[in-house]
């Protein structure tokens, strides 16, 4: 009934897994429900192996039942079952369990911020963001395996979101750290773009002879009205799913030859066959999701027709419970079916009593905005989709920032259409497409950014506004190699956003056209727009000012590497800490590091050996403290003072560990080499 199709070798890895994929209704589910109790209820334990299975931790996630793919969903609740968290857990229980479970300080941070509290890596750019979460989230799923045999079992991994996917990619791809096997299950679509070294079983139709003995079956147990083996065949294509529910349908009542159809149409003419009151609760139910939890539906529905209702949903197959006790629509298919048969007015009217629902018992952004939204509640939903956007983008989901920076602009546009605006809709409207276009952009869809920015032209003529815009825009023209095209924009832009006397603004359309002019190899040009940028800034005092934007710090900093590159190492050096000065102003632990960086070269090669040892070992605690593990590394590794500085000893030593823990193989490497110089014969 099922065919194999195994992938590339494996042997010799750590973390051998199992891909298991299949058509909707092929039985994936059914597979790993087997599975399971053949570990839980072994029929004598007579080998070492299947003394092992019966002692086996098995983890299982799925995706986001909200079908929101809320950002670390799968992730975040297997994390909390390996470190044995409560369903609510504070910054200090995280930190005890973390710490409890073997891994260090230095894991903190990235799994705090994958569980959403604000860590210090939110001062961090993206890709070093992401790359703290992801090791520091292997290395606890490596200390989950320390005490005995665990799986983990990943469920539809087809709709989980894409941060998780990308853990769990890594987690296929990674040698150095000993990780549990991962099974997961998807669809055959989406299992067939994973990579190749994961071992897959794909579950295909079932055989014609067990097909055949199936009908035998259920004729011998009173089934008298199937239809042929050959009918049944090219009705289901022999899927179990299908056949399931042409059973289900006669046994209810229905004719055998209203059975030929499609499985979508099946669903819904078994559905047509309930009670009103049983159809009521399941559309209530598909409202919430495919797996609706049972305290938001008793605050939606009447308490005495529920139980019944949900009774009857579940004796007819079309509501279960997963393995740990969850109510669950029994397949995404009914669920949809259930949702979309649902009349318009109606799934309205029960996004409301969700929404209702959600904001008392369990005031999730994401989840409120998204009932709001199909509630009809445009301006309600507004500010909720933007903020869950922001979360999202915050969390390094740009897929599920997109779509609900998407959901937010069609809800100013509806706002308006309906006359509910208060008068910010032009600013919302602006403000959303450039967040809208700057994660497109980051997906490489530009040309759908630059259209998104298109339509907010025609929305705004206020020249703060139209200067984000003009700032967006030069973003997707680098992106896209158009250099001149892009200072032509950022030129415009700096003159609408001087004309509004926003120097935040200014200041980083000044920075943004440095770069592109030096990308251009204009870098006389790029000095001088950024010594212009320093003069409007602080009103012709110049570096030297005591006050400045929040970015002034940048500015400064790219002048002063500009001018050490052209030869004057002691302007650079007094530029660079001014630099400083206005770094540790604004509090921006990241800029004072990335300065001190500077400035212990800088130092260095002004002879000042002993002030660039104190600036290197500044910008490395600072570094360590924003929980950068791979800059501090590197910072210990490029470690070469000028004969004058200090040796500090030890730094191989902690450089090692640094690059072991975040998978560095090359700085690893390098750090070994450092700690064990080769001797040299005089």
């Amino acid at each position: 009934p099922a065919g194999a199709r195994a992938g590339n070798d494996t042997r010799g890895s750590n973390n051998v897994g199992l891909l298991v994929m299949g058509y909707e209704g092929a039985g994936r589910s059914a597979l790993i429900n087997q599975a399971y109790q053949e570990i839980n209820n072994p029929q004598g334990a007579s080998s070492e192996a299947e003394a092992e299975s019966a002692a086996r931790v098995i983890y299982q996630i799925g995706p986001d039942p909200s079908g929101l793919a809320a950002p670390y969903y799968p992730i975040r609740s297997l994390l909390a079952a390996v470190l044995q968290l409560p369903a609510v857990s504070s910054e200090l229980e995280l930190r005890d369990a973390v710490l409890s479970s073997g891994l260090n300080e230095r894991d903190i941070p990235g799994i705090a911020q994958l569980f959403g509290h604000p860590t210090s890596l939110l001062e961090l750019e993206p890709p070093v963001r992401r790359r703290e979460m992801v090791w520091s989230t292997l290395r606890a799923l490596e200390r989950a395996a320390i005490h005995g045999p665990v799986t983990i079992v990943c469920e539809d991994i087809d709709r989980f979101d894409h941060p998780s996917l990308e853990i769990l990619r890594r987690a296929t791809e990674v040698s150095d750290l000993s990780l549990p096997p991962i099974v997961m299950t998807a669809t055959t679509a989406f299992g067939s773009q994973w990579p190749s070294a994961v071992p897959s079983l794909e579950i295909g139709a079932l055989e014609t002879a067990d097909l055949q003995a199936i009908v035998e079956h259920l004729t011998s147990l009173g089934v008298r009205t199937l239809p042929p083996t050959q009918q049944l065949f090219d009705t289901t294509r022999a899927y179990p799913g299908h056949l399931e529910h042409v059973v289900r349908y006669l046994l209810e009542g229905g004719k055998p030859e209203d059975t030929q159809t499609s499985l979508p149409d099946l669903i819904a003419a078994r559905l047509s066959m309930l009670s009103q009151a049983t159809r009521d609760v399941l559309q209530a139910a598909a409202v919430l999701g495919s797996e609706p939890q049972l305290d938001l539906l008793r605050a939606m529905l009447p308490a005495e027709t529920l139980e019944g209702a949900l009774a009857d949903a579940a004796q007819a197959g079309l509501l279960g419970h997963d393995p740990s006790g969850e109510l669950t629509f029994t397949s995404r298919l009914v669920r949809d079916i259930v949702y979309d048969a649902t009349p318009a007015d109606v799934r309205r009217r029960l996004h409301s009593a969700a929404a209702a629902a959600v904001q008392t018992l369990s005031p999730d952004i994401a989840l409120l905005g998204h009932h709001h939204d199909l509630a009809g509640h445009a301006k309600e939903a507004i500010v909720l989709l933007r903020r869950a956007g922001d979360h999202a983008a915050e969390q390094l989901d740009d897929t599920g920032a997109g779509q609900f920076y998407y959901r937010a602009l069609v809800a100013v546009r509806q706002a308006v259409q309906v006359g509910d605006d208060d008068g910010a809709a032009e600013g919302q409207f602006v403000g959303l497409s450039v967040r809208l276009s700057e994660v497109l952009r980051t997906r490489g869809e530009t040309a759908l950014a630059r259209g998104v920015l298109a339509e907010a032209r025609d929305w705004s003529g206020a020249p703060l506004l139209v200067a984000m815009i003009d700032r967006a825009s030069s973003a997707i023209a680098l992106s896209e190699g158009d250099v001149d095209g892009a200072i032509a924009t950022l030129r415009r832009g700096v003159g609408r956003a001087i004309a509004t006397g926003d120097m935040g603004l200014v200041c980083e359309l000044y920075l943004d056209l440095s770069s592109a002019l030096l990308r251009a190899g204009h870098a006389d040009t790029a000095l001088k727009e950024l010594i212009e940028c320093i003069d409007l800034a602080t009103l012709g005092e110049g570096f030297t000012s005591t006050t400045g934007p929040e970015p002034f710090w940048r500015v400064l900093r790219a002048q002063s590497q500009m001018i050490d590159n052209a030869g004057d190492s002691y302007r650079a050096l007094r530029l660079a800490e001014a630099a400083l000065f206005h770094a540790q102003r604004v509090q921006s632990r990241l800029g004072a590091a990335r300065v001190q960086q500077l400035l212990a070269t800088l130092c260095d090669k002004a002879g000042l050996g002993g002030k660039a040892e104190r600036y290197r070992q500044a910008a490395i605690n600072e570094m360590r403290t924003l929980g950068d593990r791979r800059a501090t590394a590197e910072l210990l590794l490029n470690d070469t003072p000028a004969r004058t500085a200090l040796v500090v000893p030890g730094r191989m030593t902690d450089a090692m560990q640094l690059t072991k823990e975040i998978g560095w193989t090359e700085g690893h490497e390098r750090a070994k080499r450092k700690s064990n110089p080769p001797d040299v014969k005089s």
